[in-house]
């Protein structure tokens, strides 16, 4: 698997965009505008209710001639006009300043959350590259052959049982290699979608790759837990072991299957983490292109991971039917 811009790239960054656009960008004059802005506005209204009341008046005949004759020369005066226009001015100014300073503010939490979104697309492919490469390591080569081994035990006991093959002994190799759990960046995947971003039905898929990333840490302690048991066993009870190895019936048909159910979690775990990255994976993506369809131009490209290459060691994805959109 590789990542690979289709109609975007991966780009994790701050700064500057196609479009010359930067989160950089101060608000410039902002405080000042929100300062100022009442006073502003607060002038105007008084200026408009004190003409309107003496107008009334006027009109009314309350007040005296001489106090109608300057009203009318105050009003038409140059001064007069030459307030009223600043004024005027004055606030459709701020309210312009204010509206560009609201819009400059939106871009940058859009242009962030762009940003967060790309990282988050490359986190879950990384944990998708992670998981297969364990599977590809260990997890197929051991669940397939030991399939296999198992199937043969069964036959070779279940022959024994009808008096066949009497005294004959059957070979095999155990497995008792240890596995780590392998580092994956889901803390910052859930970190970066739970409080940078709010990508809506990615967050659902998030709850099952987490829990199955915990599945398959805790099924690889307790399988080097039973491996610890092996090793402590007695020599002399060879037969025990392969019983306890293949999850068969022994004394007193006492049955352990412990690691049978162990190596099939292990397998099932793997594919699970694998598919629910991907499936996080391209719904972020579709979030993001989304987003960048409403941030316009100056917008970065989305992140588009590329999954064909890993071949067959991708799950069967129609097991996944219920999460996919």
């Amino acid at each position: 698997m590789e990542l690979k811009p289709g109609k975007s790239e991966l780009n994790a960054g701050v700064g500057n965009t196609a479009g010359g656009w930067s989160t950089e960008a101060k608000l410039v004059g902002h405080d000042a505008v929100l300062f100022w802005r009442p006073f502003l506005i607060g002038a105007v209204l008084a200026l408009v209710l004190a003409a309107g009341l003496l107008a009334i008046a006027i009109a009314a005949g309350i007040l005296p001639e001489t106090v109608r004759v300057g009203f009318a020369r105050t009003v038409n005066s140059p001064f007069f006009l030459d307030v009223v226009s600043t004024l005027g001015a004055a606030f459709a100014g701020t309210s312009g300043a204010q509206f560009l300073a609201e819009r400059t503010a939106r871009r940058r939490e859009a242009l962030a959350e762009l940003h967060s979104t790309n990282a988050a697309i490359g986190f879950a492919f990384n944990i998708a590259n992670t998981y297969r490469a364990t599977k590809k390591q260990f997890v197929r080569d051991h669940t397939t052959n030991y399939a296999k081994l198992r199937a043969k035990w069964m036959t070779h006991v279940a022959a024994v049982a009808e008096g066949e093959r009497l005294g004959t002994t059957f070979s095999y190799s155990v497995e008792l290699r240890t596995i780590s759990v392998p580092f994956s960046p889901i803390e910052q995947l859930q970190k970066v979608m739970t409080e940078n971003i709010s990508p809506g039905r990615a967050l659902l898929i998030l709850t099952p790759l987490i829990q199955s990333i915990q599945g398959f840490a805790d099924t690889v302690a307790q399988r080097n837990a039973w491996i610890d048991e092996i090793k402590h066993l007695p020599d002399n009870i060879e037969e025990k072991r392969a019983h306890l190895y293949f999850g068969t019936p022994f004394a007193s048909r006492r049955t352990d299957d412990r690691y049978p159910n162990l190596i099939q979690a292990l397998s099932e775990q793997t594919d699970d983490c694998i598919a629910f990255s991907i499936l996080v994976s391209e719904a972020l993506q579709k979030y993001g292109e989304r987003l960048a369809a409403q941030y316009g131009r100056g917008a970065p490209r989305i992140a588009a991971p590329q999954f064909d290459q890993a071949g067959d060691l991708l799950p069967h994805m129609s097991r996944y039917s219920n999460f996919i959109s």
